[in-house]
């Protein structure tokens, strides 16, 4: 467990008296999947305990739990030393929307060289029914007239699945719990620029780091060793260190501001309802803008020193989602190319660009209202 010392100051190396001069800390993390799972009711409770109960993970869908557990069917080969060839079974989708969910699998004989040596024969068809959550399967003809005998190796990796979704619609998915950590972090700490596993928590909010430090040991004690490594390290106020944690909440801040604004345009251009979608785009926007600049006006506090370019992005970011929103064109021009790229085609530039890269909005030059003084507008720009 984390002493409640950690972090207090007669444990900082290089304090030279005043807190003030402790900014925050730095923390370092490496994850694997867990070989075991982590289960649902065993998160939940120990969220609430540490207070993280607001960024818990909605329980697993019956729906996700089987498409986790049919993920092993396909992967790899199934060799066959005296043919001198292998197998390789593919899961067809042919309707992930619908009740049931439905699938087919298929075999195709590869040679040495990795080469189809015949074409793929239909074996099998696997159904899952979202109101029963029955997991079912027909083998061979019992699936229709286009299907042939199916393969024990087949049969077996199907069955292998059926017992994995027993277990499955416990766990949570390990996505879930990668957004999970990921959504924590945010809401507490900015990035260290090019680095994703590192980030730096700002002393107003070392609270939080507690908690999630808290819940990694239990995971490695309580769950599988390993399974969550951290590390933190206190940061102290230097010349140096002030210059790279501005540029590193900078480029956080425009990153986080050009992430949201192409998600709404991604909402706005594909709702149905666009007139309400737009209304909700924007309250989004507004809340997501808030919690950045939150963050930003605690590390000017600590650092003692404004960050405006985030001021005149946000503005800028606002003004285009404004614009996006009042312009038919500019939706169906940004749809068209989502969908475009979508069909593997080549993506057209997009009409509605970044909406801060290094002093441009679009295609017009903005003034930034002043410099970083250790070039991190270009080491921003760059990053764009």
């Amino acid at each position: 467990m984390v002493e409640s010392s950690l972090f207090s100051s007669e444990n900082l190396i290089g304090i030279v008296g005043a807190p003030a001069e402790h900014i925050g800390t730095r923390f370092n993390y490496a994850r694997k999947e867990s070989e075991k799972g982590v289960r649902y009711d065993w998160l939940i409770p120990v969220l609430n305990e540490l207070g993280l109960n607001g960024f818990a993970p909605n329980q697993p869908s019956p729906a996700d739990s089987f498409r986790r557990a049919c993920s092993d069917i396909p992967k790899g080969y199934i060799r066959d030393k005296e043919a001198k060839m292998k197998h390789k079974i593919t899961m067809v989708l042919i309707d992930e929307a619908a009740n049931p969910i439905v699938r087919d699998l298929q075999v195709t004989k590869v040679n040495q060289k990795g080469q189809s040596s015949t074409d793929g024969r239909l074996v099998a068809r696997i159904q899952f029914d979202r109101e029963t959550q029955g997991f079912s399967v027909r083998y061979g003809w019992q699936a229709g007239h286009d299907y042939t005998d199916c393969p024990d190796f087949v049969s077996e990796r199907v069955e292998a699945a059926q017992e994995a979704y027993r277990k499955e619609c416990d766990l949570v998915s390990d996505q879930q719990l990668a957004g999970m950590i990921r959504r924590i972090l945010e809401s507490c700490g900015i990035t260290v620029r090019n680095i994703p596993s590192a980030w730096t928590i700002p002393a107003t909010r070392e609270e939080t780091l507690k908690a999630l430090v808290t819940l990694a040991e239990r995971m490695n004690e309580e769950i599988e060793p390993d399974i969550f490594n951290v590390d933190t390290l206190p940061v102290v106020s230097t010349k140096k260190t002030r210059k790279k944690i501005t540029a590193d909440a900078v480029a956080f801040a425009l990153s986080k501001l050009n992430k949201v604004l192409r998600e709404e345009q991604n909402n706005i251009a594909f709702a149905t309802d666009i007139e309400k979608q737009k209304s909700k785009s924007q309250g989004r926007f507004q809340s997501e803008a808030q919690s950045v600049m939150s963050i930003i006006e605690e590390y000017e506090l600590l650092i003692g020193e404004a960050m405006d370019e985030v001021r005149q992005a946000r503005e800028i970011t606002e003004r285009n989602l404004k614009t996006f929103c009042a312009s038919p064109s500019k939706q169906a021009t940004f749809k068209a190319n989502v969908e475009e790229k979508r069909t593997g085609r080549k993506l057209r530039k997009n009409e509605v660009t970044p909406i801060y890269d290094g002093g441009k909005e679009n295609t017009e030059p903005a003034t930034p209202a002043r410099r970083f003084n250790m070039g991190a507008a270009d080491q921003v720009a760059a990053a764009m």
